[in-house]
């Protein structure tokens, strides 16, 4: 078998008190008895007598209260009273509320509102991020300084490469950001900067997103719109079908999305080219493989090589070719007389088997519908030791009314590319030339 499996890598807070006693001295009682009598009698009385009772009372009287009372009274009372009053009073009060207030107000208010405010708002959060965010305040404060929704794309190589602004806010199914960005100028058809070039309503009817479709239907989002593929979004949304098989709930949105489509005027691309006349997609360049009795269209260049199953060489009895699909290695085989029951899970029991160095996991199975041949798919997943998905891929097989069995297989790095390409495959495939 051919191995065709292409490696991935898909998809930051420990008193004291003193007392002091005087002491007295006593005198012998012998001595002031026969002597002292006659001498102190007779002196002691007068001079004491008239000394002290005249100097203390003409001297001490008069001489306090005449002078202590009116020399403070009449001194201190008007000092204080006519100086201090109107000098505090006239001075401080003009020159300190005059001055402080015009200064602090007129000055430090406008310098700190009109600088750091613009400068914090523009650059720490840029649009695509705030939109992952869903912050709706971010958005806004973009859109008022002038930010262009229509530029600055997803890089390539990180999931949802080639995604405008407005291709995140419908994948976060936020129609309040969707309306914010259209308001100030988003193009409600632009493509998506990468090989499919899908419009926001093809994304929103791939993933399902029932009430987004609507939103945007009602915006006047372009109903048959044609991506790279020329695919419409009513194709988008039948592809997530092919592989929601087994998920009730995303196939009963994607039903309804469909019917939302239709009653608005939505088509597939195959019913716009019966309507249309055109036959394929002007200018794009397409190949024919009908030598081995069948016949499939592959648009754009493709380089394919072959090889026989049971003989050197692919012949109608049995074969293989091969050939890169615009990002989807695509091998197709048919052999004669087999069943297609046993050939699908042989299909990718061979696939397993060539790649031992990753571990593979099915994902869905479903039945398909090809050139009104009934058949069945099923789509899986590879993962390196540590558990990360390095690569996915589809396997197709039907029966044909010449009893040939084919199997179709594309596998890649971008899931959302390898259900394009498998879709657009076998529409484009017939069991006759």
């Amino acid at each position: 078998m051919i191995r065709h499996l292409v490696y991935i890598l898909l998809l930051g807070l420990t008193s004291f008190l003193f007392v002091v006693c005087g002491q007295s001295n006593e005198v012998p009682a012998s001595e002031p008895t026969a002597t002292p009598k006659p001498a102190p009698t007779a002196t002691p009385k007068l001079a004491p007598t008239a000394t002290p009772k005249l100097a203390p009372t003409a001297t001490s009287k008069p001489a306090p209260t005449a002078t202590s009372k009116p020399a403070p009274t009449a001194t201190s009372k008007p000092a204080p009273t006519a100086t201090p009053k109107p000098a505090p009073t006239a001075t401080p009060k003009p020159a300190p509320t005059a001055t402080p207030k015009p200064a602090p107000t007129a000055t430090p208010k406008p310098a700190p509102t009109a600088t750091p405010k613009p400068a914090p708002t523009a650059t720490p959060v840029p649009l695509l991020t705030a939109i992952d965010q869903e912050d709706l305040t971010i958005v806004k404060n973009h859109m008022a300084m002038g930010t262009d929704p229509n530029s600055g794309p997803i890089l390539q190589g990180f999931p949802f490469e080639g995604a405008f602004p407005i291709h995140l806010a419908v994948l976060k199914n936020n129609r309040e950001i969707v309306r914010v960005l259209l308001e100030n100028g988003a193009q409600i058809d632009i493509k998506a900067d990468n090989s499919d070039e899908a419009t926001p309503l093809h994304w929103a009817a791939f993933y399902s997103m029932e009430d987004m479709v609507t939103f945007l239907i009602s915006e006047g989002a372009p109903i048959n719109a044609l991506d790279a593929n020329g695919t419409s979004p009513i194709d988008s949304a039948n592809y997530a079908k092919v592989l929601s098989q087994g998920n009730p709930e995303t196939l009963q949105k994607l039903n309804s999305i469909i019917e939302i489509l239709e009653s608005n005027g939505g088509l597939s691309a195959e019913e716009l080219t019966r309507l249309s006349g055109i036959e394929s997609t002007p200018g794009v360049e397409s190949v024919e493989i009908n030598t081995y009795g069948f016949k499939l269209i592959v648009d754009g260049s493709i380089s394919i090589e072959s090889s026989g199953l049971l003989a050197d060489n692919a012949r109608e009895q049995d074969g293989i070719v091969f050939f890169q699909y615009e990002g989807a290695n695509t091998t197709l085989l048919w052999i004669t007389g087999s069943d297609q029951d046993e050939l699908l899970p042989d299909i990718y029991t061979q696939i397993v088997e060539a790649q031992p160095e990753l571990t593979f996991s099915l994902i869905n199975e479903g039945d398909i519908a090809v050139d009104s041949s009934q058949g069945k798919y099923l789509t899986f997943v590879a993962n390196s030791d540590s558990g990360e998905v390095e690569a996915g891929g589809l396997t197709g097989v039907w029966t044909c009314p010449t009893d040939r069995v084919f199997s179709l297989t594309v596998t890649g790095l971008d899931p959302v590319v390898l259900q394009i390409r498998f879709k657009r495959l076998i529409d484009n495939f017939t069991c006759t030339p």
